[in-house]
């Protein structure tokens, strides 16, 4: 079996389209259906986007086919992606909040243009 071929198994086992393990791993779709397609030799850079996308996947499995596919405990892995999730919803809570106060500020200084206005409007 080739590096390619574990590589499409991974994909196979996460249950992803070309397309989206393309994405996870950051590289064009056709790069990587041209890669499958011609069972080609994968590049370095391949194999380390997969190993940054998939850091349970272990190295030597995909490099030789030696050993198991993965070198951790899943559900480790799992927790932590749930981890990552919930910081990243605190911290689109956070930006969200922010740009509330950003719209108050803003409405908050056009009605104090409008009332500096009206003052002035009185006055005459």
């Amino acid at each position: 079996m080739t590096v390619i071929s574990r590589i499409e198994l991974l994909r196979l086992k996460k249950c992803l389209t070309k397309r989206a393990f393309s994405i996870e791993i950051g590289i064009k779709d056709n790069v990587y259906a041209s890669a499958v397609g011609k069972s080609s030799n994968v590049s370095g850079e391949m194999i380390s986007k997969v190993a940054v996308a998939y850091p349970d996947v272990n190295l030597t499995w995909l490099l030789t086919g030696d050993g198991e596919m993965y070198t951790t405990n899943t559900a480790d892995v799992v927790a932590l992606k749930a981890a990552l999730t919930d910081c990243q919803k605190t911290t689109a809570k956070y930006a969200l909040v922010m740009l509330d106060k950003d719209l108050e500020i803003k409405n908050l200084k056009s009605l104090s243009t409008n009332v500096s206005k009206r003052k002035e409007e009185l006055k005459k």
